[in-house]
């Protein structure tokens, strides 16, 4: 974790303003003193004794002032020892004009693809292989970006789906802000050089806006939505998030309305076949989940056994007990997580896609928000505990019982491979 730490920090240019080394170790003893006294497991997934060992490499590591990206970077080596997706550390200075990595990228089967170009150069478009960045190979950009990722327990798709996600915005954290990237491309002839200058959210978009081709549609949630397809004999549902306020607040949506007007139309189409599409979902509300396990089972069930929102939850009057089929993905987390795993233990789905981001059997979260005195890093430090289940924790998340995984083709023309799956597994 040290040396990966240390790579970042020598190809970091970093903000102009640098604090001392003192600073830094005062800061960095805060946090140990912080995660200490807040946080309810950490030794979950490490000991004791191996986490003091990781702050005393920290401590020696820092050897010279360092910018406020420097030291999150180092600190981020944390996050695998922690195995808490809800405890995490965000630069405490505002990103309004900032300036990014011109590019959206997926990492996809140890290759690094473009999927959408914010730049005015037509050598980038989407579908291109970046094989390096500012002289690093990918692979080590990625070693570095998914070692300082967050996740759950020993959880791998999740740090993936928020790279894939948010590649350019950890890029920063982690590189820097130079203000020129070099990229070197795949061709074949070999490999080609291009160079872009950094530019800004508002620019990147606008120029992807621009790019964009017929074929690669942006996926723009829409909040809750039901379909059918095949007739009225498969319904869709798709559930972005179980925060009750984004929903009212982006969509204009009362999320409990919604849940049970979905099943109402099904119960009116007579619809045995149901889809549920929660992938992305990073979670909300306890509330929200349990009102949707409450129309898929048909007996009493515990969302959480040990915990916030624990107890025994009723089914709804006439519950939907048809074909059910989940998809899902990395993102899945928190609340997300929960419903799954309930899921699961009740033997009520197939589930599709790749393992779930949020762990099926005990996850920490209730975070409560920290700054360290000097750098000024906001700190996200959970305070309570959610045990799922009495079962043994093996540090994952709910297994697809189909896994599907979507090609870079696949993303350039819009093809959901995923539901495509899930309609054949239905008929």
């Amino acid at each position: 974790m040290l040396s990966l730490a240390s790579s970042a920090i020598c190809q970091t240019t970093g903000s102009p303003k640098t604090y001392p080394v003192a600073a830094l170790q005062q800061d960095l003893a805060f946090l140990k003193a912080k995660l200490s006294a807040l946080h309810p497991a950490l030794d979950m997934y490490t000991s004791a004794e191996r986490l003091e060992s990781c702050f005393d490499s920290l401590g020696k590591s820092i050897q010279q002032p360092l910018t406020e990206l420097q030291f999150l970077s180092t600190i981020a080596a944390l996050y695998p020892l922690l195995g808490d997706g809800h405890t995490l550390f965000l630069p405490g200075t505002d990103d309004q004009g900032r300036s990014y990595l011109p590019l959206n990228v997926t990492w996809l089967d140890e290759h690094l693809f473009i999927t959408a170009n914010g730049t005015s150069d037509e050598h980038l478009n989407a579908g291109r292989e970046i094989t390096r960045i500012n002289g690093t190979p990918v692979a080590s950009i990625m070693d570095t970006l998914l070692m300082h990722q967050i996740r759950d327990g020993r959880n791998t798709t999740y740090p993936r789906w928020i790279i894939n996600n948010y590649f350019k915005e950890y890029y920063r954290f982690s590189f820097g802000e130079p203000p020129t990237f070099t990229i070197e491309l795949k061709s074949e002839r070999g490999f080609e050089k291009v160079v872009v200058g950094s530019l800004t959210s508002d620019s990147i978009r606008a120029n992807i806006n621009r790019n964009a081709s017929p074929g690669m549609i942006a996926n723009r949630s829409s909040g809750i939505t039901m379909r059918f397809e095949k007739g009225d004999s498969v319904a869709v549902l798709t559930i972005p998030t179980f925060e009750t306020k984004t929903l009212k607040s982006e969509y204009g949506q009362n999320a409990k309305r919604e849940v049970m007007s979905t099943f109402a139309m099904m119960r009116e189409h007579k619809t045995r076949k149901l889809i549920l599409d929660l992938r992305g979902n990073q979670g909300g509300d306890p509330s929200l989940g349990k009102l949707l396990l409450s129309y898929l089972l048909d007996e009493p069930f515990t969302l959480v056994s040990k915990g916030p929102a624990s107890g025994t939850s009723k089914p709804h009057r006439g519950p939907f007990t048809g074909q059910l089929v989940v998809l899902m993905d990395g993102g899945c987390f928190s609340v997300t997580g929960m419903v799954l795993s309930c899921l699961e233990r009740d033997h009520r789905a197939t589930f599709i896609g790749e393992e779930a981001g949020g762990n099926r059997t005990v996850i920490s979260g209730s975070p409560k928000h920290v700054r360290l005195p000097n750098t000024g890093i906001d700190c996200y430090i959970s305070t309570r505990l959610w045990r799922l289940t009495d079962g043994p924790n093996d540090g994952h998340g709910v297994m697809p019982t189909i896994a599907v995984r979507a090609t870079i083709e696949d993303l350039l023309s819009g093809r959901d491979a995923v539901m495509d799956v899930a309609l054949k597994a239905l008929e």
